[in-house]
């Protein structure tokens, strides 16, 4: 747990916020914001005041659009036909496309340098999304599983089976997509035959926070903010009327909670510190009249079998104290008290900022409020902070590392370097004293013995070429022929074979035919044939001719031998 957290309550259009801080003696508002959707605060903003009606017509009531839930009791309700018609106008509302995903980076930003600002650095930040962006199924465990309740505690009765087990159940009473780390479960109140009940309460996926913090762990130049959790209205709003009652365990007292919001309206009604039955009525927002909304709670009270409610909560957005004056006109037996005021700062403060208040709370070590909360959270894996957190974008070490390594290189390349100028210098300082110590006249004798075994050297490679020249006959022959055929000119070889041990036979071209005769005569050979021929307007002489091999050897070989 921190001593101070950001409590964040987004819903489809509005943004707020709270900083809580936990001092010895108390839990301090450190500041509220709020944000709306186009990116104006939107604390100020009044909201329209219903038109008064033509003169001489009678206005409808504004509670015949009511719809039932599904569970237990419609059928038996007073005045329940003339509800009917209305039954199909509910299916064509839950109908409607989902709002565009709000992504809220900005108004994030802002209120982390807020906190920056006032000395609250990487507060932990908790968030609440709205019932409407929560799907919501009750699991009725089978008879012949349903065992005992169990004692109720601070958050209620315990759940009534594992969470795999609820898993379970849940994919097969849930006809969507179900991410498993992304759902939650409350425990209700037994049905009227001794089921036990759990309340599922299954994000959507995608979502503004979930989209919002995705993109923040992308950025590159700021960190992601510490997000520890990510609660929905039923669950917090139940831990923050646990904390306002402090009703002792198995009490038999009954309460109705009403949060009356610009979108819609949430109602709870509890027996004990369990949850009884949770409705969302999205057809009621807080610019209805303050009748309409009481009507509407006394006929789910009916419709559930609630009997007499002892406490009775209330929440609104705007005209507060006027929705709780029509309250108490209609339960004047139950206690009806605003549940801000139990809230630090809430005599002060909008009921605006209860969800996130409830949320910085559920996050702080708050000895009050801590205990009340359900461990409910939606928040994914891939949305949580590193442990291993750091003040940039994941670029940022990745260049760090990048120069480290290149300025490693660097050293090593300048330190290898070093090492060998070293050596080189050590050899040099050898040397000269090996020439500082040596006798001159010895060095020009070495010298002068260096030049003789040099020229004996030169000289043995001389007479090797000699050697080695011409002792091969053909070798000899070739260089012969070839040197004759330049002298005389227009003369080429087309063909060199041997025709015995010391003669070879020469095909060629000349270009006339003394030429031919002049290349035997010097090469002594003996003319095998010549034919002429003409190309391309030229006459051509082609000659066959077998030449005589010197098979004498250098006169260096016989003087060896």
């Amino acid at each position: 747990m921190s001593t101070y957290a950001l409590g964040v309550m987004v819903s489809a259009s509005t943004l707020h916020a709270v900083l809580l801080e936990r001092t010895e003696e108390e839990t301090v508002v450190r500041f509220q914001r709020s944000r709306s959707r186009g990116g104006m605060e939107a604390t100020d903003l009044p909201f329209d005041e219903p038109e008064e009606s033509t003169p001489g017509i009678d206005d409808e009531p504004d509670d015949v659009t009511i719809e039932f839930g599904d569970s237990g009791g419609g059928d038996d309700l007073f005045l329940g036909g003339e509800f009917d018609e209305f039954e199909d106008e509910g299916d064509d509302f839950a109908a409607d496309p989902q709002p565009e995903t709000w992504n809220f980076r900005s108004a994030l930003d802002d209120l982390l340098e807020e906190c920056e600002d006032r000395g609250y650095e990487d507060p932990e930040v908790a968030f609440c999304t709205s019932a409407s962006d929560v799907d919501e199924v009750e699991l009725r465990l089978p008879a012949d599983e349903s065992g005992p309740a169990g004692e109720e505690g601070s958050t209620g009765l315990p759940l009534p089976a594992s969470r795999s087990t609820l898993l379970g159940m849940l994919e097969e009473q849930y006809d969507g997509a179900v991410e498993k780390e992304r759902v939650g479960f409350v425990p209700m109140h037994r049905t009227g035959d001794g089921r036990q009940r759990v309340l599922a309460l299954i994000a959507r996926p995608g979502g503004s926070v979930i989209s919002t913090l995705s993109e923040m762990q992308e950025q590159t130049l700021a960190r992601s903010p510490r997000a520890r959790f990510l609660d929905t209205e039923v669950p917090l709003y139940l831990g923050l009327a646990r904390s306002a009652l402090q009703l002792p365990p198995d009490t038999a007292e009954k309460t109705i909670l009403v949060r009356a919001g610009t979108d819609n309206t949430l109602v709870l009604f509890m027996e004990g510190n369990t949850l009884r039955q949770a409705e969302q009525l999205p057809e009621l927002t807080v610019e209805d009249p303050a009748e309409t909304i009481c009507s509407r709670v006394l006929l789910l009270q009916d419709e559930y079998g609630m009997g007499d409610v002892q406490h009775l909560l209330l929440a609104a957005e705007d005209s507060e104290e006027m929705l709780a004056d029509a309250f108490k006109s209609y339960f004047a037996s139950s206690k009806v008290r605003l549940l801000r005021t139990h809230l630090p700062n809430g005599e002060a403060e909008s009921s605006q900022y209860l969800a996130a208040t409830g949320a910085a709370l559920r996050q702080i070590d708050d000895p009050d409020f801590g205990p009340s909360f359900q461990d409910v959270d939606l928040l994914p894996a891939t949305c949580r902070p590193s442990p291993f957190r750091i003040p940039v974008g994941w670029s940022v070490p990745v260049l760090l590392v990048l120069l480290g390594v290149t300025t490693l290189g660097f050293v090593w390349y300048y330190v290898a370097n070093a090492n060998a100028i070293s050596e080189r210098r050590t050899q040099l300082r050898t040397l000269e004293r090996e020439v500082a110590q040596a006798d001159p006249e010895a060095l020009e004798r070495r010298i002068d013995s260096l030049e003789s075994a040099a020229a004996q050297y030169a000289q043995g490679l001389n007479v090797l070429d000699e050697l080695l020249q011409g002792s091969n006959k053909w070798s000899k022959g070739l260089a012969t022929v070839t040197g004759r055929m330049n002298s005389v000119q227009g003369v080429s070889i087309a063909e060199w074979s041997p025709a015995g041990d010391a003669r070879v036979t020469v095909s060629g071209r000349a270009s006339s035919r003394p030429r031919v005769v002049r290349l035997a005569q010097e090469l002594g050979a003996d003319i095998n044939s010549l034919t002429f021929t003409e190309v391309r307007d030229a006459s051509l002489y082609d000659f066959n001719v077998t030449v005589p091999l010197d098979t004498t050897k250098p006169a260096a070989i016989e003087y060896w031998r």
